[in-house]
C-alpha cells in the first residue's frame, strides 16, 4: 500500500510539472504565443519592460516545475522495469532521458533569467538571451523522443491480459515522439512553421503534449489503482 502511495505521488507529480510550467510561461510570463524571432532587440527590452516582475517571478517557478518531471519519470520507469524483469534497459533509458528532460526543461529559465535581471543591459545582449532561451526551448527533443520510444518499446512488449500501458497508448507515444521533432530544424528558420513560434515547431508540440499528459495521466492511475486490488486480492487468498 505504501508504495502504491508513493507512485500516486510521483504519477501527480507529473501533473504538477505540467501545471506550473504552464504558468511560468502564460499566465505570469506572457511567452505564449512566443515573441516572434523577427522582433528586434529593442522590441524584446520592451516586451520585458512591460512585464518584467511577473516574468521575474515566473523565472524560479519555472525552474522548480522542472524537478517535479523526475518523480514521474521515476514511477514510469518502474512500471517497464516491471514489464522488462531483469536487465530493464528501457526503465534505465527512460530514468536517464526523464534526468535530460529535467535539465532541459529548466534551462530556458536559466536563459531567460540573466536577461530580465537588468534591463539596463546593451539590449543586443538581453537580446542573446532570449534567442538562447528560445531556440533551447523548442530544440530539446531527442531526449524526450527518446523517453516516448522507450515506454512504447517496453509498453509492447507486455504481454500480460491487462497490460499496463494500452496498445494505444504506446503508440501515442511513438507519434508524440515523433511530432515534437521539427522543432529541432528551428535554428534554420526565423519565420513559417518551423520558427520557433511557427505550427509546426512550437504549437504542434504544445498541443501534442498536453493531450500526451491528459492521457498518460489516467492511464498510470488506473494501472497503479489496479496492481494494487489484485495484489491485495492475491493476498487475501
Amino acid at each position: 500500500m505504501m508504495n502504491t502511495k508513493s507512485q500516486i505521488m510521483c504519477v501527480w507529480s507529473g501533473v504538477a510539472f505540467f501545471m506550473l510550467f504552464f504558468i511560468a510561461c502564460w499566465p505570469l510570463a506572457q511567452f505564449i504565443p512566443p515573441p516572434s524571432p523577427t522582433l528586434t532587440s529593442t522590441e524584446i527590452l520592451e516586451r520585458y519592460q512591460d512585464n518584467i516582475n511577473m516574468i521575474r517571478l515566473a523565472m524560479p517557478l519555472g525552474i522548480i516545475s522542472a524537478i517535479f518531471f523526475i518523480p514521474w519519470s521515476a514511477v514510469i520507469a518502474v512500471q517497464l522495469a516491471a514489464i522488462e524483469g531483469r536487465r530493464p534497459v528501457w526503465a534505465i533509458t527512460v530514468v536517464a532521458a526523464g534526468v535530460c528532460n529535467t535539465i532541459a526543461f529548466l534551462l530556458p529559465f536559466v536563459f531567460w533569467a540573466p536577461g530580465v535581471y537588468r534591463l539596463e543591459r546593451d539590449p543586443e545582449l538581453i537580446f542573446l538571451f532570449s534567442d538562447f532561451a528560445w531556440l533551447e526551448f523548442v530544440m530539446f527533443f531527442p531526449q524526450f523522443t527518446l523517453m516516448a520510444i522507450a515506454i512504447a518499446v517496453a509498453g509492447l512488449m507486455d504481454k500480460r491480459d491487462r497490460p499496463f500501458f494500452p496498445r494505444w497508448i504506446c503508440f501515442l507515444n511513438l507519434w508524440v515522439g515523433l511530432l515534437v521533432a521539427p522543432g529541432g530544424l528551428a535554428i534554420f528558420f526565423k519565420s513559417g512553421p518551423f520558427a520557433w513560434n511557427g505550427i509546426l515547431a512550437f504549437w504542434t508540440p504544445v498541443v501534442v503534449f498536453t493531450i500526451y499528459f491528459s492521457c498518460m495521466v489516467p492511464i498510470m492511475l488506473q494501472g497503479i489503482y489496479r496492481e494494487a486490488k489484485d495484489s491485495s486480492i492475491q493476498h487475501e487468498s
